[in-house]
């Protein structure tokens, strides 16, 4: 049991204080992957913490809401990820193109 609980949500005990859970998901981790090289992650759970102490709303919401919205960039594996499915999906597109001229069928 804390000592304390602070106004801001977070709990002494003893010496220590200790601030809620913050839970971020797969989804926000790809999403701060490249954007944090703009912005400090420490300055991002601050400003989170300070929103939400009970963390009623999620990190991804509170990302889509604040102003570090204007400050997310695209995760550079995940585009690169969707890049290989595209060109391997460009790939079969041509093989099925090449079959269907080949049987005289026209699309």
């Amino acid at each position: 049991m804390p000592d304390a609980t602070l106004p801001n949500w977070d709990m002494r005990k003893g010496q220590f204080i200790v601030t809620p859970l913050i839970i971020l998901t797969i989804d926000t981790l790809e999403i701060l992957e490249r954007s944090v090289e703009h912005f400090s992650l420490v300055d991002l759970l601050r400003e989170y913490s300070k929103a939400s102490p009970d963390r009623m709303m999620s990190l991804h919401n509170f990302l889509a809401f604040s102003d570090f919205r204007k400050k997310l960039f695209a995760s550079g594996s995940l585009a690169e990820s969707v890049l290989k499915v595209m060109e391997v999906a460009k790939q079969l597109l041509a093989v099925v193109d090449q079959s269907t001229n080949r049987a005289g069928l026209e699309c």
